[in-house]
């Protein structure tokens, strides 16, 4: 992460900040973190609908660093059955707004699995398949002390 927000939204929908608007806490699949380097975990579970296994949870955490606490911040409303997880500002500052539509929907012809896509320049898009699909999913913030250090968020009941 060399910006400043790690975004958490529906693959097919990859917002734009409002015009001289900056992304923050008021949108609520943005968590403010430091910048460095970030590592993802995923738990699988068996499906309740069959017997394949199907990402429970996504987890985000700067390296070196240890959760001690966490903290249910928003949902993120997911319509396509996968999440997008990405550095907002790196990847609004190397994919050209012309590409940002296309880009999306290319995503989802990969939502399958977890998967990191670099998109235009060099901009890191981890793309998470939700669960057992298409719902309002819990974010939660993780606390190393006084600093965000990541997220997680739950697909499943129990993840």
């Amino acid at each position: 992460v060399a910006g400043r927000y790690l975004t958490l939204c529906d693959a097919g929908l990859l917002p734009e900040p409002a015009q001289g608007q900056s992304p923050g806490r008021s949108s609520s699949w943005s968590v403010k973190v430091p910048p460095g380097r970030y590592r993802v975990s995923v738990r699988v579970r068996r499906s309740t609908r069959g017997t394949w296994p199907v990402v429970a949870a996504a987890r985000v955490m700067r390296e070196g660093s240890d959760a001690s606490e966490s903290r249910e911040v928003a949902a993120v409303d997911v319509d396509h059955a996968a999440l997008a997880i990405y550095d907002r500002q790196t990847f609004l500052k190397r994919v050209p707004p012309d590409r940002r539509e296309s880009y999306a929907l290319e995503l989802l012809d990969v939502r399958d699995r977890p998967a990191l896509i670099v998109a235009g320049g060099g901009a890191p898009v981890l793309l998470v398949p939700t669960g057992e699909g298409d719902g309002s999913y819990p974010v939660c913030e993780l606390w190393c002390g006084d600093t965000v250090v990541g997220c997680q968020v739950h697909f499943t009941a129990g993840a």
